[in-house]
């Protein structure tokens, strides 16, 4: 409210209009008085009611006056939105407030609307609050006259409705005016604003027009995105010209594509195009269809590309650009440049060379992994140099690049040709690798790769093929590199192909590890890395590499643990500080049936784990694939064991987080890796276990390879699909004979993270049987010559993966026998032992006598207040509730003013912001949020009357007639976090209501018992940390699932 009055006020001292006419709102007067009406606790002197009538019905303060002085200046004043032919107007007037402050003569504007714009510098964020502010504001103002209604009007019920509809239907007018000005102005502004915006970002950072710094590109990128229309993003493309001999050419749609060049038109010395495309946000499928389509476009590119370099003779000829375009067109077909295809595009010639090299350049929208314009530019060789030599060199290295590319094309066609081989035929997978659903759920029929030919020449030209495909790769990843094109998809597919012929050598793994470093994909690097070290013939260049890159990953989590220790530190104080809460004794009223139960109050786990399992399943799975990572990296290089405890622990603990969701981003291809890297560590330190110091290695790295196998089957039964194919790689390396040199050395087994992990209990579990596939499984073939224990060609065993894993599971079982033996003999102690432990202190005894004698809660809900969590993952349960609560009139469900700002700030965030964290832009959170937002808003209607049961609760505990949808202010709040203020708005609530009447059900229950606290409000929250702040502060709380359970 009082951020609203600012506003207007400013606008009053800023835009001068007489005095009759001028705004003085007094909702938040009015709005106080209609609260203290309300409140039946609140003293009131014998006048109130008379003086609150009076100002219902007169002067400033009444509702009808209040609307009349906002309908001026936001309505009657604002008579047209802005015109495009005002917009460069506008755009100039950004300074004019400064002026107006200073010189208070000048007559400007009375609309209010229109000095935002010009106040905000077309920042959408910042007319987006304004609109927020004006909602609230009408909001309040509703609620002031439905009170004012029942004061004025007390006496005829038509006049109260009809006075009350005239007001909501002046709120909806102005409301709807409001939002339609900022709108349809908004769309008016390009380009003009746009140009302007570029133009003063490249002056800010420009002193001369040759010194040219990136940061005007990033804060043009920036500003660009926060004004105008929100439902486009935006790219920008500057051209220096370097030499007196620069000429450049532009065509594009004008609704897409604004340029500003030519010698009297340049921005501050450039040639600038500004490029948007249309990209509503709030449908998750509209990234989707700019992807598919920028997609296209890039494929149109490369056939363009190619016209181009046919046409290199012919356009050296041409002495325009106009001419070269208009031939370039010719060729390119009519719809070159249209609404479906490409909407603009440049050519640059510079200096006194003719004849061009060509370029396409892509760069990112603010907006994720969206991609910006597509600019052909037609430049003079090397045009990325000064130095005429470097420039040769370039378009030289190009040149052999791509006839290197040729070269190697046409040789394995001729392979194909003269050995009766076909590339296609040979491999497994065309593509070079399998999908998800290929590596899941397929079977691979024999013979492949080289089986599948019987001359030893035949399978010569295969090896052959192996070292031309990495040749081609190679080729693709330099042409990647020289054009900074950024895109190595191509190359690693040529790598990939080349694995499946001669999956015995590790040249192509080395060559896949580095390609997949750019795309950083950590699991990925390792896996091929160590790939490349256990095959049939060793790439051994590849062992530098992978300890180069665990190290980087061991800096890496050395971020993280500062981070998760901290976390766990809290999980300890909480579980600390639960323990000491949990001596108090809860008794439950079934608000319908009276029933009682005792000790039903939510539980709450002092673990780590359950601290994991509240996180999303992205940071989840962020976390645990960077500990995983670093877990395998100490086992690797024996370099910082004196934290191995540490990271293993929680690496197990957020897997088995990350797999007990119902959903996970954990792939099959990922989990598969893991277990191949795992096995690696084990079968190099069985080389080295030679010392005591080596043997303790292997054992730790075997306990590490059980406990991962044992997550993983903890969750076989809900992630059946997606865990087989890792688990059969385990089974296969566990029962495998060439393991048994690692089951004689270590005699026995266990699994570590205890202090995190649950008791796993999968290898008693009873998990069916299956039939043997006529064929192999995808990751027999994935994981081909890796060590002894993987085939090179693969052959048939008539096993499923389930006779493979009740085989590995009994084998663990015999191997923790042993263990579990050892373990039981060291915790049986000596009646000496028992003698000598050490005795109790006396502060100690006099604690656990204290706790005997238990504080008790009785409950009775009839007050409900979620947190924001819940609206996010239980609407439906929410909404069964509402239900309740609407059919008995015994329940309210009170909304706390924070839960709807926190739900619509998560609803408006963007799922691909580059600069977004990952877990508080989870698509999946976002969207549901979404969803709750959309079904609040729809119980909001008609002021709330679509339910008598569903309230807005500020953060001060009072209650609004209705909901409403609107944002508290919370100036003065201090520093207090979101679940502080949930809590605060349910606790001041709860201190509010009087006490119990005597006839009550909560009284005839409670009062007989010693000490007992009565309650009627109840926190409705999963959240750990909030929920023992709730019961230290004795508010009864339970968790949604928990309670409708216990309501049905």
């Amino acid at each position: 409210m009082i951020l609203f009055l600012k506003l207007i006020l400013l606008g009053a001292m800023v835009f001068k209009q007489v005095d009759a006419n001028e705004v003085n709102l007094n909702i938040n007067t009015m709005k106080a008085i209609s609260d203290e009406f309300l409140d039946p606790n609140e003293e009131k002197h014998s006048n109130f009611l008379s003086d609150f009538k009076e100002q219902c019905e007169k002067g400033q303060t009444s509702p009808e006056t209040i609307l009349r002085n906002m309908k001026y200046r936001l309505m009657d004043t604002c008579n047209s939105h802005i015109l495009r032919e005002s917009a460069e107007k506008l755009s100039k007037e950004k300074t004019i407030i400064e002026e107006l402050r200073e010189v208070t003569s000048i007559s400007a504007q009375p609309c209010i609307l229109f000095g935002l714009l010009v106040q905000s510098k077309l920042d959408i964020t910042t007319i987006e609050e304004f609109s927020v502010k004006v909602n609230k504001e009408l909001g309040d103002l509703t609620y002031v006259a439905d009170v004012c209604s029942s004061v004025a009007h007390n006496e005829s019920s038509r006049m109260k409705e009809q006075y009350t509809e005239e007001i909501r239907n002046k709120v909806n007018k102005i409301s709807s005016y409001v939002a339609n000005y900022i709108d349809e102005s908004r769309l008016l502004l390009w380009p003009t604003v746009h140009n302007r915006v570029l133009r003063e970002m490249i002056q800010k950072f420009v002193e001369l027009p040759e010194k040219f710094k990136d940061e005007a590109f990033r804060d043009a990128h920036t500003t660009l995105k926060t004004i105008g229309d929100k439902n486009y993003v935006y790219g920008i493309l500057v051209v220096k010209p370097e030499t007196e001999e620069y000429k450049f050419f532009y065509e594009g749609i004008d609704n897409y594509c604004s340029a500003k060049y030519g010698e009297d038109n340049r921005t501050h010395g450039f040639d600038t195009v500004i490029a948007r495309l249309p990209f509503n946000q709030s449908l998750p499928e509209e990234k989707f269809t700019v992807l598919k389509r920028m997609h296209m476009l890039k494929e149109h590119v490369n056939r363009f590309e190619a016209i181009i370099r046919l046409e290199l003779e012919q356009l050296c000829q041409n002495p325009s650009l106009p001419q070269i375009a208009a031939t370039l067109k010719n060729k390119f077909g009519p719809d070159f440049i249209s609404k479906e295809m490409f909407h603009g595009w440049a050519i640059v010639r510079e200096s006194s060379f003719l004849c061009p090299t060509v370029e396409y350049r892509s760069s990112p929208y603010t907006d994720g992994d969206l991609d910006s314009i597509i600019s052909i530019e037609c430049l003079r060789t090397g045009s990325n140099s000064a130095s005429p030599d470097a420039r040769l060199i370039r378009a030289a290295t190009q040149k052999l690049l791509l006839n290197g590319i040729l070269f190697y094309e046409g040789l394995l066609a001729r392979y194909e040709e003269q050995f009766h081989v076909e590339l296609n035929e040979t491999l497994t997978w065309k593509t070079g690798f399998p999908t998800e659903e290929e590596l899941s759920e397929e079977i691979i029929d024999l013979p492949i790769g080289m089986g599948k030919y019987d001359t030893s020449q035949q399978k010569t030209a295969i090896k052959s093929m192996s070292r031309h495909l990495i040749s081609l790769g190679d080729l693709h990843r330099y042409k990647s590199l020289i054009d900074g094109s950024e895109n190595y998809e191509t190359s690693k597919s040529y790598y990939q192909k080349s694995s499946q012929l001669w999956p015995s050598t590790g040249h192509p793994y080395n060559q896949l590890g580095v390609v997949v470093y750019y795309s950083k994909r950590v699991i990925d690097e390792f896996f091929y890395l160590t790939r490349a070290l256990a095959c049939a013939h060793p790439y051994e260049a590849a062992r530098d590499r992978l300890k180069q890159r665990l190290d980087a990953m061991r800096t890496k989590v050395s971020k993280y643990q500062p981070v998760l220790d901290k976390e766990c530190g809290i999980v300890k104080e909480q579980g600390n500080a639960l323990r000491r809460l949990q001596i108090i004794r809860q008794i439950w009223i079934h608000p319908i049936t009276e029933s009682t139960q005792d000790g039903t109050g939510e539980k709450v786990k002092d673990d780590i784990l359950s601290h994991f399992l509240e996180h999303s399943k992205a940071k989840l799975h962020r976390r645990a694939v960077s500990y995983l990572s670093d877990t395998f990296g100490l086992l690797v290089t024996k370099i910082g064991m004196e934290h191995f405890e540490s990271v293993s622990e929680r690496a197990f603990g957020l897997l088995y987080a990350s797999l007990a969701k119902t959903e996970t981003d954990f792939s099959a291809d990922q989990l598969v890796k893991l277990a191949a890297m795992f096995i690696y560590v084990v079968q190099t330190n069985l080389e080295k276990a030679t010392t005591s110091s080596s043997t303790s290695q292997l054992e730790t790295s075997v306990n590490t390879v059980v406990t991962y196998f044992l997550v993983l089957l903890e969750h076989l039964e809900t992630h059946r699909t997606l865990l087989f194919p890792a688990l059969n790689v385990l089974a296969t390396w566990i029962c495998h004979p060439e393991t048994e040199g690692v089951w004689s050395t270590v005699g026995h087994v266990e699994s570590i993270g205890k202090t995190i992990l649950p008791k796993l209990t999968g290898l008693i579990k009873d998990y069916g049987s299956e039939e043997g596939p006529k064929g192999v499984y995808p990751e027999t073939v994935l994981l081909a010559s890796f060590f002894k224990v993987f085939e090179p060609s693969p052959v048939e065993t008539g096993r499923s993966r389930m006779d493979n894993l009740k085989d590995a599971m009994e084998k663990i079982k015999s191997l923790k026998k042993t263990s579990q033996k050892k373990e039981e003999g060291e915790e049986e102690k000596t009646p000496e032992e028992e003698d000598n432990e050490e005795p109790k202190s006396r502060e100690r005894i006099i604690e656990e006598e204290r706790d005997k004698e238990k504080a008790t809660i009785v409950i009775h809900p009839e007050y409900l207040i979620p947190d924001t969590n819940v609206f996010i993952g239980e609407l439906e349960l929410i909404r069964q509730l509402l239900e309740v609560a609407s059919k008995v009139d015994k329940l309210q469900i009170l909304v706390p003013t924070i839960v709807l700002d926190e739900l619509q700030n998560i609803s408006k965030l963007s799922a691909s912001d580059p600069k977004s964290n990952s877990e508080s832009h989870d698509p999946d959170r976002i969207s549901k949020a979404k969803q709750a937002v959309g079904w609040l808003k729809e119980q909001a209607k008609g002021g709330g009357k679509k339910t008598n049961s569903l309230f807005t609760l500020t953060t001060q505990g009072k209650r609004l007639h209705s909901l409403i949808m609107a944002a508290e202010d919370l100036d003065g709040i201090g520093k207090m976090t979101n679940d502080d203020m949930i809590l605060q708005s349910a606790v001041k609530w709860s201190e509010s209501l009087p006490a119990p009447a005597s006839s009550s059900i909560l009284s005839q229950i409670g009062t007989p018992i010693r000490n007992a606290t009565l309650r009627n409000c109840v926190l409705i929250t999963g959240d750990r940390g909030l929920t023992i702040k709730a019961i230290g502060a004795s508010l009864p709380c339970r968790g949604i699932a928990n309670f409708a359970k216990w309501m049905t």
